[in-house]
Order: C-alpha cells, then structure tokens, then sequence
C-alpha cells in the first residue's frame, strides 16, 4: 500500500476531469509542486488561489491522489475586488516561473500564502505585490543588491522604496510607502525580463 504524506498547500491551478474529479497543481510547502486528482464529490469547492491541508499519495506516473482536503483560507475578499486578484494572479503567475518538480522551498511557500493572506486585508496592495517580486527574485539570486545594478532609471525617492521593498522583515513596514506607477512597472518589467520562461 502506498503511504499517505501530510501536505499544505496552494493551489495553482484547478481543472475539471472527468466526471466528478479535478487535477490540481499544487505548491506544497513539505514537497514543491505537484499535481494531484481529487474526488469532487467527497470535499469541498476547491479552486485556485486556496491554502488548503490533506493527505497525498503517489498515484501513476507524477500524478498524486489528494484526500481529506481541507480549505484554511480561501481568499474570499480577494475574489471580490478586481484588482487585487489580477495582482494576486500575478503572483502566481510569477512564482509558477520559479518552481522545479520535487523541489521543497518552505520559505517561499510562506512567503505567497503570508502575501496572499496581506492581499485580503492591507490597503497598500501594490506595495505588497512589489514587495513579493523583489523577494521572488532575491530567493531565486537574481536581484540586485542596488536598484542602479537594475539598469533603469529611478527617482531617489524610488531608490529607498527599492531598498525597504527588497528587505522588509513585515508587511506593516509596508503599508505607508507612496507606490509610484513608474516604480511598480519597472519592478514587475524587470521581474518578467529576468524569470526563466
């Protein structure tokens, strides 16, 4: 028999399959990402951009069996403004980059659930974003330590916002920064021009 593994996770990426089941890609905060089948007529509505717990299984090839999900937080307030769930799908979008196949990277599994979780409630919400990508690009080694070594151009006031986005310990150290448009386009343009398609 094949042993069951404790998981919490995000969910990517939901898709209907069959009758009565969905496949799953998961990010895993014990083993990376996966995908999984789950049975839709024993759990809950499951979509993405939900943290959930459960048991997994090997089932063929790379494919997993979740049972007993359970939903830790489904985000609600995120599905019911526009502009924080084009953000947080770019989040997603973004991390999707980064992921390797049986690759376990706790601290960024905490860093996307603690950023979506921010998302729902802060009023500072592209700051927060920002802040993700930066840290997104610190973790995988691509960021530079000065916004100059960037090869944009910035405003001083751009520069500090830069060096507090990249090393914030919280998010409350976040909630007052002035987000300029420039700046927050340049972030994310950079993000896309450095992440590995």
């Amino acid at each position: 028999m094949k042993k069951e593994t404790s998981i919490e996770a995000l969910i990517l990426k939901s898709t209907p399959f069959k009758e009565n089941k969905l496949i799953l890609q998961l990010f895993c905060k014990e083993m990376g990402p996966i995908s999984a089948i789950v049975n839709t007529k024993k759990t809950a509505y499951l979509s993405s951009m939900m943290h959930i717990e459960g048991s997994v299984k090997k089932g063929r090839g790379d494919l997993f069996t979740l049972t007993e999900p359970h939903i830790i937080n489904a985000y609600p307030n995120l599905r019911e403004d526009f502009g924080r769930l084009q953000l947080a799908n770019k989040i997603i979008t973004s991390l999707q980059k980064t992921l390797v196949p049986a690759r376990a990277v706790p601290a960024l599994f905490i860093l996307t659930k603690n950023t979506l979780k921010a998302l729902t409630k802060e009023s500072n919400e592209k700051a927060l974003y920002s802040c993700f990508l930066l840290k997104l690009l610190l973790f995988e080694g691509l960021l530079p330590l000065h916004p100059e070594d960037m090869n944009k151009e910035f405003s001083e006031e751009e520069k500090d916002h830069y060096l507090t986005l990249a090393t914030a310990k919280n998010f409350e150290s976040l909630l007052e920064l002035k987000m300029t448009a420039s700046l927050v386009h340049t972030i994310e343009n950079y993000t896309q021009e450095t992440l590995p398609m």
